[in-house]
C-alpha cells in the first residue's frame, strides 16, 4: 500500500471516529494531552505525571488512553509486537489524532498498554478498558477505532478477529451489531486501495 492511500485510510478512520457518538473524545483526549506535553519542559518531563486537568479533559484523557488501549490489544494480538510493529503503531495513533500528541508520548502510551498486557492477560484487559468506558457510545467507538485500525494495512489475521470478538463481548455490543460494525468500518477504510 503506498502512503497516499495509508494516509486516506487514516483519515477516514478518524472521520468515523469522530462522526460516532462517542467520537468527541478522540479530540478532547488528544487535546488533554497535547496539553500537558507542552507544559512539561524536557528537563521535568515525567511521562506518568499529570498535570491539572478539567473534569471534562480529565474524563476524555482517560477514555482516550483506554480506547489506546482497545487498539493496542488488537494489535498485539498474535502475541508478538515487534519494535517496528510499536513503532508503526504509535505513528498511526499520532495520525488518528491529527498530530497533536507527541510521538514520544503516544509510545509510551504504547509502552503502558504493553506493560499491563504482561501483568494480565486479554480478558482482563479487555475489562478494564471497559471499566474506563463506562457507556455505550465511548465503548463502540473505542471497538471501531480498534477494528479501523486492524484494517488500515489491509488483511487481518485470524488472532485481531478473536480480540474484535472479546471486545465486543466485554463491551456489551451484540454479535450482529458488531459484525455490522466490522464490517462498515472495513468498506470505509479499504476504499482507498
Amino acid at each position: 500500500m503506498n502512503a497516499q492511500d495509508r494516509v486516506g485510510r487514516i483519515t477516514e478512520l478518524r472521520s468515523i471516529i469522530e462522526a460516532s457518538p462517542g467520537g468527541d473524545v478522540l479530540k478532547l483526549g488528544a487535546a488533554a494531552i497535547a496539553r500537558r506535553s507542552v507544559r512539561d519542559s524536557a528537563e521535568d518531563y515525567v511521562p506518568d505525571a499529570r498535570t491539572t486537568l478539567d473534569p471534562a479533559e480529565s474524563e476524555g484523557y482517560n477514555h482516550l488512553l483506554a480506547m489506546f488501549e482497545a487498539v493496542f490489544l488488537v494489535a498485539a494480538a498474535d502475541g508478538n509486537l515487534m519494535e517496528s510493529e510499536v513503532d508503526e503503531l504509535a505513528t498511526m495513533l499520532v495520525e488518528l489524532t491529527g498530530r497533536v500528541i507527541p510521538v514520544a508520548e503516544v509510545e509510551q502510551l504504547v509502552e503502558r498498554c504493553a506493560n499491563a498486557l504482561d501483568r494480565d492477560d486479554y480478558d482482563g484487559r479487555a475489562h478494564a478498558v471497559a471499566a474506563q468506558l463506562e457507556d455505550a457510545a465511548s465503548r463502540r467507538t473505542a471497538f471501531v477505532m480498534a477494528v479501523g485500525m486492524a484494517y488500515i494495512d489491509g488483511e487481518v489475521q485470524e488472532e485481531e478477529r478473536d480480540v474484535f470478538e472479546l471486545l465486543a463481548g466485554t463491551f456489551g455490543i451484540p454479535n450482529d451489531e458488531a459484525a455490522a460494525l466490522v464490517e462498515s468500518t472495513r468498506n470505509r477504510i479499504e476504499r482507498f486501495n
